[in-house]
């Protein structure tokens, strides 16, 4: 089985969302002075670089990520390419022709990651239009996954993407790297979050596992 790792590492110098708080690390113990190293998280908000969105973050009294099925983040994927600019949508007139089946985990590549490091990335960031929800709603999907910041691009007022999916208890998660080289793969896919009690949202490690053996 071959791994993909679809994280972006968390590290200081790593963009966050505008008004939420950069990420900052320092050294609790050290090698030199206690013999034993473990770094301290000072800050880092849930939804900093890779990370899933559960039900808490757009509904009041959702469930949070303690409580929210782990195995909406966890099963069979498909990764399928809807090259979006900033800004713009995806609609379900790009998805017709896709192998999207019941409980498939949807990985949209937008090719949006190599914004990340502008500070475009999530002001201009492109997403799914309203009618794309009911669109996956009615295919059963359990979980969406896109390399684009959010789910709702700036010009889905009220953030109605969100709403509907975490409403049918469907599963987001957002900003993915390294999806172009799964195109068209179906694909093992795991993005679990931390089990925060009362949290609307966790940083997590995802990965892609497939057989890469020569047919």
């Amino acid at each position: 089985m071959r791994v993909v790792d679809l994280s972006i590492a968390i590290e200081p110098r790593m963009h966050t969302y505008p008004g939420e708080p950069r990420v900052l690390l320092s050294h609790l113990f050290t090698h030199e002075k206690d013999n034993v190293n473990i770094l301290r998280i000072d800050s880092i908000d849930t939804h900093a670089g890779t990370h899933v969105d559960v039900p808490l973050h757009h509904i009041e009294n959702g469930l949070d990520a303690s409580s929210f099925p782990l195995d909406r983040f966890i099963g069979e994927a498909i990764a399928i390419w809807v090259p979006r600019g900033p800004k713009e949508l995806v609609t379900p007139g790009h998805l017709l022709e896709a192998d999207i089946r019941k409980d498939d985990i949807l990985a949209v590549y937008m090719g949006w990651e190599h914004s990340r490091s502008l500070g475009t990335f999530f002001t201009e960031t492109p997403g799914f239009s309203s009618d794309c929800a009911d669109f996956l709603i009615g295919k059963g999907i359990k979980c969406v996954a896109t390399d684009a910041a959010s789910v709702d691009s700036i010009t889905n007022l009220g953030a109605p993407f969100h709403h509907k999916v975490l409403e049918a208890g469907i599963g987001i998660v957002e900003a993915l790297v390294n999806l172009k080289e799964l195109v068209g793969k179906r694909f093992f896919f795991a993005a679990l979050p931390l089990k925060i009690a009362g949290g609307d949202g966790s940083p997590v490690r995802a990965v892609a596992l497939f057989d890469d053996a020569p047919k």
